[in-house]
């Protein structure tokens, strides 16, 4: 569908991370993963197109360090169409991006070692 909602709660042991990829595209837009130092979740924004300039300029690569300690995370995130709103650490980390597949139909893939979910995921 091109509307859901995923909540729930991953446990994340330090050199854990869950990856995640939105609308069956063939890449991971959002990484969460925690080491030594704590959390950091990265953002991945990608175009397929024959348009130089927005080639260039469109895609981005995000690191956003997330002020939490806690072993367990919480975890909302909501999309609808390419809108995509991530609530972290009981909304403490709020992420706003707007993705633009080449199809806003499609598979939720999660991956990674953070418990929570089964490797391999699909929704």
């Amino acid at each position: 569908p091109a509307t859901y909602r995923l909540k729930g709660q991953m446990t994340f042991r330090s050199g854990d991370l869950l990856r995640i990829r939105l609308f069956d595209e063939d890449h991971d837009q959002i990484i969460i993963r925690r080491d030594k130092n704590g959390y950091a979740v990265t953002l991945e924004r990608r175009v397929q197109t024959d348009d130089e300039i927005l080639f260039r300029e469109f895609p981005h690569h995000y690191d956003v360090a997330l002020l939490s300690d806690a072993d367990v995370l919480d975890l909302d995130m909501i999309v609808d169409a390419g809108a995509v709103e991530l609530l972290l650490d009981g909304s403490r980390c709020s992420i706003s991006q707007l993705f633009f597949p080449r199809s806003v139909v499609g598979a939720l893939h999660l991956g990674g070692s953070a418990s929570g979910h089964q490797a391999g995921d699909r929704f």
